[in-house]
């Protein structure tokens, strides 16, 4: 529980600061300490998250856009 109070006023004051990131309690994932200020997410998780969520994106794109593009050269 105290751990808990600690995170929390670092949370507080980093947002008073003006800060993006704090130094939280550690990450159950991957074990980091760095945390957003807005949403108490982990900042590693959140970039891992991130940066699968553009690939799966990418991926779509690239699988709609080979769906659609031999349906434009039929109609030209």
């Amino acid at each position: 529980m105290k751990e808990n109070v600690n995170n929390q006023a670092r949370r507080k004051v980093a947002a008073k600061e003006g800060k993006i990131t704090y130094r939280g309690y550690m990450c159950s994932s991957c074990g980091g300490l760095d945390r957003y200020v807005s949403n108490n997410n982990c900042v590693c998780c959140a970039k891992k998250h991130a940066k699968a969520y553009d690939k799966r994106q990418r991926e779509l794109v690239k699988e709609l856009r080979e769906r659609i593009a031999p349906k434009n050269k039929k109609a030209s």
